[in-house]
């Protein structure tokens, strides 16, 4: 289970764990456009994370205290807030943290990065 992959090394098989973003740049790379080092953190990363903090269940839960279809807008909205907030204020395991941190360094030594942020199925057609 990768869950930093090079641009370099994204493959079709990838597609569904980076997203569309990622994935086509990627391809740009294989035809020979300059496009700048790049990483893509994986779903599997994002699955480690929600798992080894216990998120997932409290999101689970908070999705689930009530059917959808019988949520009043301002509870799905309270609901959002309430499971953005969780992220705000769970923090990233030690063993994770470390794995992304040698990934960047391994390809950005000594140097600033920019994060960009992208969903799986964003810009996937």
């Amino acid at each position: 289970m990768n869950l930093v992959i090079p641009l370099k090394q994204i493959s079709e098989n990838d597609r569904p764990r980076v997203g569309g973003k990622a994935y086509a740049l990627s391809r740009m790379v294989a035809r020979g456009p300059h496009v700048p080092d790049a990483l893509a953190i994986t779903t599997d990363a994002y699955d480690r994370y929600v798992d080894a903090t216990g998120l997932r269940e409290r999101i689970l839960l908070e999705l689930h205290r009530k059917d959808f279809k019988d949520k009043r807008w301002e509870e799905i909205w309270d609901a959002a807030l309430r499971i953005r907030s969780m992220f705000l204020k769970t923090a990233m395991p030690e063993e994770l943290s470390a794995i992304l941190r040698e990934a960047v360094e391994a390809l950005f030594p000594e140097r600033s990065v920019v994060v960009r942020s992208s969903a799986p199925g964003e810009d996937s057609a």
